[in-house]
């Protein structure tokens, strides 16, 4: 089982509070621990998101992903895996997964835990969010409607724009348009439009914007960046 102490030092702040410090006691099956509370703690409002916060936020948010189209794949699991190392460490991914296990035989409620997120997560760190959980449901090479209709809920929950939303889903899920939806365009757009609005995604996407997270996360961004980049580069050679 996942040490919790060592990972409370290592980076957990507002997340210790509230649902997700009350939903993280009962995945460990401690009877009482202290440091949690329904409450979130005042000054905790202040506390700047850190890579422990995500993490046990996304542990929090897997479960529904994962289990939307009624099944738990290898190739999911897979991925959760090699975020959890390349982000925590080999040794502590490990305590994770087993963590894990106990999240997933868990049945809570995340309106509480997504709007805990929206209220004290950062925004670029709530759009990695979204776009790591499509990255997950795209681990089974296929990303089932299931999974974005979960996902859509998480993402408006959590105070994710229907356009931000979508332009992520373009990013993985085949649609006419898509180019258009992931720069957040009508088709109609002028190409001054177009450069302005690929402009203004690499400027709210930008890997630095994540920095306080990580290095994982900002190579994270700069995958994201790089479907945004995608997407204007397509639009571009389709108008000539």
């Amino acid at each position: 089982m996942v040490d919790w102490k060592t990972w409370h030092w290592d980076g957990l702040g507002w997340s210790m509070f509230g649902p997700l410090g009350k939903l993280l006691h009962l995945a460990l099956g401690s009877a009482a621990d202290e440091g949690f509370d329904e409450e979130l703690e005042e000054g905790a409002f202040y506390t700047q998101t850190r890579a422990g916060d995500f993490g046990l936020a996304l542990m929090a948010l897997l479960p529904p992903v994962i289990k939307a189209d009624q099944q738990v794949s290898e190739p999911e699991l897979d991925f959760v895996h090699y975020f959890f190392a390349t982000t925590f460490g080999t040794e502590q991914a490990q305590d994770l997964m087993a963590l894990l296990e106990n999240f997933l035989a868990l049945d809570y409620s995340l309106k509480g835990v997504c709007q805990q997120i929206g209220q004290l997560m950062d925004h670029p760190s709530r759009l990695e969010m979204v776009y790591l959980l499509f990255g997950l449901a795209q681990a089974d090479l296929y990303v089932a409607p299931e999974e974005v209709t979960v996902i859509k809920e998480l993402s408006g929950d959590m105070g994710v724009t229907q356009e931000e939303f979508d332009s992520m889903r373009a990013m993985f899920v085949e649609e006419e348009q898509a180019p258009y939806i992931v720069l957040d365009l009508a088709p109609e757009a002028s190409e001054s439009q177009v450069d302005q609005a690929y402009q203004q995604m690499r400027d709210t996407h930008h890997p630095d914007k994540v920095a306080h997270l990580g290095e994982a996360f900002q190579r994270l961004a700069t995958k994201k960046l790089a479907d945004i980049e995608k997407a204007y580069n397509q639009l571009k050679e389709e108008r000539g």
